[in-house]
């Protein structure tokens, strides 16, 4: 890690300054008279304060040398300290400095703390040591320094970055470096505690003891980095897995970015919470650079067991390479097996040869074998992938074939799947496989579920994954039971929930084959009460856009012709618009949308147009309490996660119109007619006749309701039919299920009415969905009967006085006229007498 090779550079560089403060003194022999001077010196060339809180000694046991306290260092033009020590103690070799030379036979440093930092423009606190310095040109050289042996004892290291905002700490470091030569290296052997986090996290990442001993040597020149007999051990926790125990040894040599190892071997341990579980990897001859990598003789494994569990897996290859303009495998051998709790499970893959150029690619059958078990089930997978050809850009097999077969849950699965192969693999430094491609595809197979037929498919198409950017297609035809399928599907994203593309058409899709029957009948409070809408990640995360069309959908008792919706969803907000859908005789269609926070929000727009009432209302509640033709239309919303919260937070509004139909349970003009019959028995003590079937005819019913918190209001009901003309009011009481409503249906004046014309019957309808009671005012009705009886004779007796008067005037003017006749025939009987007299007189 990077932080690693800090903390090394600077500590280095701050040994390095000591040793040239130590070299200055033993060459002048009189060292606390330079103090003054040395300060001054490391402030003009760093621009850091060096302090030397106690007195430089001069020891002579066990060898010459100097001991110094309490010194710090600051950091570069700043008070703030950058390293301490508790005491240095440096032994020097007598005779090279006669030649002015300082030949440090021993270094020993307690209690050095050393704080690196990097700050959030990416500079280290150690950039200005890190600088060569040039030297003045004839600077003679006063003294070389080399050193044996190096001490360190409690020391501490901090860093911390500012750019990644992680930090680490080394502490209560021990380290001793021996047969230290510039050129070979030096023989090293440390323990410590360390611990890596964020700043926020100290110990999150990493807390342990760390174990580090070999011979370890460094190039200036090169910086490469050469390691024998490396033996590295941790015994902590990483990434929050705790128990951990590990163990790497091996020879190693790291330089300009390449990495050779011989007999490198890592095992790893972990004991923790009832688990053991056992890493270990054997690499003989690994070479590895940021393009290539190359190994021989591949043997890993893991082991792990716990908690009722066994777990193993191994892989093995005599042979590995990949590079740019080569992949090569040799004789790879994949196994897995779980076993526990009464299952068992294996899996294994085998590639005997593959190898993959430019040029070419060939290769033996690779096989595939997979086996679970538990109990009566048991599930089979075989596959191979032969006929490789094409070139390491392109990697092609002619054939990949997979069945399987076994049961799962009472479940029985038989499948088979052949296609064509394309592997196109993109020309980075790691060769990353960039586009799966299966052509020709084709899948067959069977599924028995308990207690319905088997459900079979046959379909051809092709699937492509493009992991560069992480989507897969596919479109895929054929019988899928007894339906016809034509489908397009593509996924983007391979991590979460992948964002989709749907479009899909069934020709008929009969889900009475595979999903028991529902039974009709009217919903209670109680029921559904529990949880619909889970607060799933899905409703919130799920984006995409589908569009499905259903020839014929059928889900007893409902079946469903012509369906079709486009499906929007975006995250935490799922739109149905349009649907449409021809059932229950009439035309639906509308939109639907769902929004998904604390509470979802669902709502419904709808236009169900020449629907038959009286079918839904058998469909939705067991009973058809009113027929006829009908035209429902609304906008509804509602909120919650259950039946119960929906019904309670449903608002709108709605408008209802049904014709030529029936409301059963009551006739209005039977009803009326009772009330006659039973003022009837009053006066002649008959008995009523009993209907039954009862119900009031109409051709035309409409209402408007608007609905708040689930209770739905409705004041200008309409009704007109035979003799009839109806209106009401009252509400509906969704979440208790209860009606409280008041209609007023009234008799006609016509021709046929008789005594009934003109009578309004007062019904109170109430009870509850399931069984409603209607009350009729019979004190009410029976007050108009009589007043409309007492209205028909009053009427009658005045018409029979009229005629009567009429024929007693008839009567006298006929006498008149009679009387009047007598006398005109009277009187021209006397005239005529008279005439004849008059004749008689003048004739003589």
């Amino acid at each position: 890690m990077r932080w690693v090779k800090r903390i090394a550079i600077g500590f280095g560089i701050l040994l390095v300054l000591l040793a040239v403060g130590i070299g200055i003194l033993f060459a002048t022999f009189d060292p606390n008279d330079y103090k003054d001077r040395i300060v001054t010196a490391v402030r003009d060339q760093t621009q850091r304060e060096l302090k030397i809180g106690g007195k430089i000694e001069l020891v002579i046991f066990p060898n010459i040398g100097l001991k110094l306290h309490d010194v710090s260092l600051s950091e570069y033009q700043k008070p703030d300290e950058f390293a301490r020590l508790t005491e240095l103690r440096a032994g020097v070799r007598l005779m090279p400095l006669l030649d002015r030379r300082v030949e440090v036979d021993a270094v020993t440093v307690d209690g050095l703390q050393l704080h690196l930092r990097r700050d959030e423009q990416g500079k280290l606190n150690i950039d200005d040591l890190m600088q060569p310095k040039p030297k003045p040109a004839g600077e003679e050289r006063k003294f070389s320094l080399q050193m044996a042996r190096l001490t360190l004892t409690q020391a501490q290291l901090d860093w911390q970055d500012a750019v990644s905002k992680q930090t680490a700490r080394v502490q209560g470091l021990n380290l001793e470096a021996t047969d230290i030569d510039p050129e070979k290296g030096a023989q090293l052997k440390l323990d410590t505690q360390l611990s890596a986090g964020t700043l926020e996290a100290p110990t999150a990442l990493v807390e342990g003891k760390l174990g580090l001993s070999g011979a370890l040597a460094m190039q200036a020149s090169t910086k490469a980095l050469d390691a024998k007999g490396l033996l590295l051990t941790f015994n902590g926790s990483a990434q929050q897995q705790k128990g951990l125990a590990l163990k790497v040894t091996g020879d190693a040599h790291y330089e300009a970015q390449q990495l050779a190892a011989n007999q490198l071997e890592v095992l790893l341990d972990q004991s923790a919470g009832g688990l053991t579980r056992h890493v270990a990897l054997k690499l003989p001859k690994l070479q590895a650079t940021p393009t290539e990598l190359l190994v021989d003789q591949l043997d890993a494994e893991l082991k792990q067991q716990g908690q009722g569990q066994q777990l193993s897996a191994a892989v093995r290859a005599p042979k590995l390479r990949v590079t740019p303009a080569e992949l090569l495998v040799d004789k790879l051998d994949m196994q897995f097996a779980q076993e526990g709790a009464g299952r068992k499970l294996s899996a294994s893959v085998q590639a005997p040869s593959l190898k993959a150029t430019k040029a070419a690619v060939s290769g033996q059958t690779i096989q595939l074998k997979a086996n679970f078990a538990q109990g009566k089930d048991n599930m089979v997978l075989q596959g191979s992938i032969s006929g490789l050809s094409g070139s390491l850009q392109q990697i092609e097999a002619k054939q990949v074939a997979l069945t399987t077969h076994g049961q799962m849950g009472g479940n029985g699965l038989e499948m088979r799947l052949d296609a064509a192969l394309q592997v196109i693999l993109k020309q980075t430094p790691n060769l990353k496989p960039e586009l799966l491609r299966l052509t020709g595809l084709s899948t067959q197979g069977k599924a028995v579920l308990p207690g319905a037929p088997a459900l079979s498919w046959k379909l051809a198409g092709q699937l492509q994954t493009n992991l560069a950017t992480q989507q897969l297609d596919t479109q895929l035809n054929g019988v899928l039971d007894a339906s016809t399928l034509k489908l397009a599907a593509s996924l983007q994203g391979f991590s979460g929930i992948p964002a989709f593309k749907l479009d899909a058409s069934l020709d008929a899709l009969d889900l009475n084959r595979y999903l028991p029957p529902s039974k009709p009948g009217p919903a209670t409070p109680s029921q559904g009460g529990g949880v619909i809408l889970p607060d799933s990640p899905l409703f919130h995360k799920l984006s995409g856009v589908a569009d499905i069309r259903i020839g014929r959908l059928s889900k007893a008792p409902w079946v469903v012709n012509d369906l079709k919706l486009h499906f929007d969803a975006k995250p935490g907000n799922w739109r149905l618009d349009p649907f449409s859908a021809q059932l229950l005789e009439g035309q639906l269609q509308g939109s639907a949308s769902a929004r998904f926070g604390a509470q979802p929000v669902l709502s419904l727009t709808h236009q169900f147009s020449g629907v038959s009432v009286g079918t839904l209302m058998k469909t939705v509640s067991g009973e058809d309490k009113v027929t006829g033709t009908g035209n429902l239309s609304g906008t509804l919303s509602m909120s919650g996660r259950t039946v119960p919260q929906w019904l309670a937070s449903l608002n709108g509004n709605s408008k209802v119109r049904v014709q030529n139909g029936a409301i059963k349970g009551i006739s209005i003009v039977d009803t009326v007619q009772k009330a006659q019959s039973s003022i009837n028995q009053l006066r002649e003590k008959a008995k009523p006749e009993a209907k039954s079937n009862a119900k009031t005819e109409f051709s035309d019913l409409s209402a408007s309701f608007n609905i708040h918190n689930g209770v739905a209001q409705n004041d200008d009901l309409s009704m007109v039919g035979p003799l009839l003309k109806g209106s009401g009011k009252g509400h509906f009481n969704l979440p208790a299920q209860t009606i409280d409503y008041g209609l007023l249906a009234g008799v006609e004046y016509k021709k046929d009415a008789g005594a009934l014309g003109g009578v309004t019957v007062p019904v109170k309808i109430g009870g509850t969905f399931a069984a409603p009671t209607f009350t009729v005012d019979y004190g009410a009705l029976a007050k108009q009967l009589l007043e409309n009886k007492l209205k028909i004779d009053t009427k009658a007796a005045e018409e029979k006085a009229k005629a009567q008067l009429q024929a007693e005037q008839d009567k006298v003017k006929q006498q008149l006229a009679d009387e009047k006749a007598k006398l005109k025939q009277k009187e021209d009987a006397e005239k005529a007498k008279l005439k004849d007299k008059l004749k008689g007189l003048l004739g003589k």
